[in-house]
């Protein structure tokens, strides 16, 4: 990140999700704003980026972990059918050859 704080906000500015129209006025505005104010400006930005962050992790997080319990449901699914396959096969072997002894 830039090492003054126009730049620091102008860059953290780009990354925010604020309205573009509120984003223009605070960049038209940068070079009249206090020290102070530039201070709390930049603050307030960087905690908006590091919510947006952390909320992407978490939501990167959930998906991964639903990607992988579905996957874990669709092999459950598919040795479920496997085993239904197999017992049907075997009763129906058993059932043809009491058929074949009466």
């Amino acid at each position: 990140m830039p090492n003054n704080k126009p730049e620091q906000i102008k860059e953290l500015l780009e990354r925010s999700t604020l309205d573009d129209r509120v984003k223009g006025i605070i960049l038209d505005n940068l070079g009249q704003l206090s020290p102070d104010d530039l201070l709390n400006l930049e603050k307030v930005l960087k905690v908006e980026n590091n919510r947006l962050e952390k909320a992407t992790e978490d939501i990167e997080t959930f998906l991964s972990v639903q990607e992988s319990g579905w996957a874990k449901v669709e092999e459950e699914q598919k040795n479920l059918a496997k085993n239904f396959t197999e017992e049907t096969a075997v009763k129906m072997d058993k059932e043809a050859e009491n058929l074949k002894d009466q």
